[in-house]
């Protein structure tokens, strides 16, 4: 019986991978070229700025003549390339998070902290009904989905058990060791995390190609944004069409660096190129000059159905965990 020695189809995630890494080949030169200066900081979610640079390109491909026609002094050169600084910065960052993460480790210190949180916390809650703790004991809880203030929060109500643990003691389903153990690994969750914190954002190779690509997609995006608000201005929808990097929900949370300002650094861009209550020709460049001339009317444009999630290899984890301790929480289901 003959053999079929033919290579099989790759997987999805194997040719989203391999579709970055050609994509990284490409524009290494354009990331080579940009000075310091020039580098945005990443104050986002990578992966939900991938997905939303993929998602919108169904909707550039139906307004791209009009684009080049209407808004010639756009860079016209970047919302061409807005597929491959795609695909370049997810692959960048996915070799970014393999190259500074121990596998495992960080994953087990963040469920240990999240579920030791939510377990005091509801605990805490049927204490306050009961009169035996107050309510403004549990107001200062940051209450966030980040591993800073997952940390924070556990160590606050670590500290607030511990200092009231004799009005508690038998009237709570844990011991007071238990509590210890939860503060000790918040402590290391907040260790790690400060640790990945405090080195700059471009200090190793692979933080460097990941800020590099980054920038040139944020470039690349942002001229789309502009352009788009530009001709759909009647409509005002072009925050349906091409979505913000920079919306609520997708910003990267730092409780001791909000927008990335407090150590200097601005996020790239406005959350909208244009402000509500301006006109078109207010659109304007750095030297004050106007960007485009009055938008003429032009057939609607249909927004892009949510787009599919890219395939993303590796989850985001920051740090790196000392070894040898147990990883074993009394709050964690088994």
């Amino acid at each position: 019986m003959p053999t079929d020695l033919r290579m099989p189809d790759p997987s999805p995630a194997e040719a989203f991978v391999a579709r970055g890494r050609e994509a990284l080949k490409l524009l290494r030169p354009q990331m080579d070229a940009l000075t310091e200066a020039e580098l945005v900081p990443i104050n986002v979610d990578v992966t939900m700025a991938v997905s939303r640079a993929l998602g919108v390109l169904p909707a550039v491909a139906a307004m791209r003549e009009r684009i080049r026609t209407c808004c010639p002094q756009s860079d016209q050169d970047a919302i061409d390339q807005l597929e491959d600084r795609a695909y370049a910065a997810s692959s960048a960052n996915g070799a970014h998070e393999t190259a500074t993460t121990v596998p495992g480790e960080f994953d087990a210190v963040v469920t240990e902290v999240f579920d030791a949180r939510n377990v005091l916390l509801q605990v805490g809650r049927g204490l306050v009904a009961c009169n035996i703790i107050k309510a403004e004991q549990l107001g200062g809880l940051n209450g966030g989905r980040g591993y800073r203030e997952s940390a924070a929060d556990l160590i606050a109500l670590t500290d607030l058990y511990s200092e009231r643990w004799s009005a508690i003691e038998g009237r709570v389903p844990f011991q007071e060791g238990q509590v210890t153990h939860a503060r000790a690994v918040a402590e290391r969750l907040a260790a790690m995390v400060g640790v990945r914190e405090l080195m700059p954002e471009h200090s190793t190779p692979t933080a460097d190609t990941r800020i590099r690509a980054f920038t040139l997609l944020d470039r690349a995006y942002d001229e789309l944004r502009r352009a788009i608000t530009y001709l759909r201005w009647r409509e005002d929808d072009a925050d349906v069409i091409a979505p913000s990097f920079r919306s609520q929900q997708f910003v990267r949370r730092n409780s001791d660096d909000k927008n990335g300002e407090k150590n200097g650094a601005k996020p790239a861009g406005p959350d909208a190129p244009v402000k509500p209550g301006t006109s078109p020709t207010d659109i304007s460049k750095s030297d004050g000059t106007s960007t485009f001339a009055p938008a003429p009317a032009g057939p609607s444009v249909v927004a892009p159905a949510k787009p599919e999630q890219p395939v993303d290899a590796t989850k985001v984890l920051i740090g790196r965990a000392p070894s040898g301790a147990s990883l074993g929480s009394p709050f964690t289901e088994k």
